[in-house]
Formats: structure tokens, C-alpha cells, sequence
């Protein structure tokens, strides 16, 4: 069975911008890496995602260089690097990023 989408507008964002979204996840647990990929899959009729899946903090921040992805999602429970300024690192390149605040 397929859950119903609950906010229409949402499925036609890819097709009404005329591009592809682009999608970084930053997991390392592999189960739920694939877990949003299956979820990506489930609209893949209705949105054109680009999903890319990177597992650590340091491989997020080499992606964030060159692509500014439409979203990232974040595991909050990866292990952090130590940052010892407030704006150094990954800190800077997620911040970089539109609608990470």
C-alpha cells in the first residue's frame, strides 16, 4: 500500500521548477540510508530527485564544495568532528547551503 501524499503541492516542485531536486543525505548507517532511498523511489513518479548518500561528516563537506543540494538531510547522531571556531568545516559549508536554518 502506498501512503497518500500529504501536501499535494509538494509533488509537483521538481517538474514545476523544470529541473531535477538534488537530495544529500549525510547517514552512516546504511538501513536507513536505504530506507530513504525506498521513500525517494515511492515519489519518484511524481518529483525528479537526485539523491546522493555520503557516510561521514568529512565526505558531506567535500560533496558541499562543489553541488548546492535543494536539501541535506542530516543525521544528527553522526559522530562530530571537533570544530573549534563557530563557523569552520562542515559548520560553514551546511550554512552556505539554502534552508539549512
Amino acid at each position: 500500500m502506498r501512503a497518500k501524499q500529504p501536501y499535494p503541492s509538494a509533488t509537483i516542485a521538481g517538474p514545476a521548477l523544470g529541473r531535477r531536486l538534488s537530495l544529500l543525505l549525510v547517514e552512516d548507517d546504511r538501513g536507513d540510508a536505504l530506507l530513504v532511498e525506498e521513500q525517494v523511489a515511492d515519489v519518484a513518479d511524481t518529483a525528479d530527485i537526485d539523491l546522493v548518500w555520503v557516510q561521514s561528516m568529512a565526505a558531506a563537506e567535500r560533496a558541499l564544495i562543489g553541488d548546492r543540494p535543494d536539501c541535506v538531510l542530516l543525521d544528527l547522531n553522526l559522530p562530530m568532528p571537533k570544530v573549534s571556531m563557530p563557523c569552520t568545516g562542515w559548520a560553514c559549508s551546511i550554512r552556505r547551503c539554502p534552508s539549512s536554518c
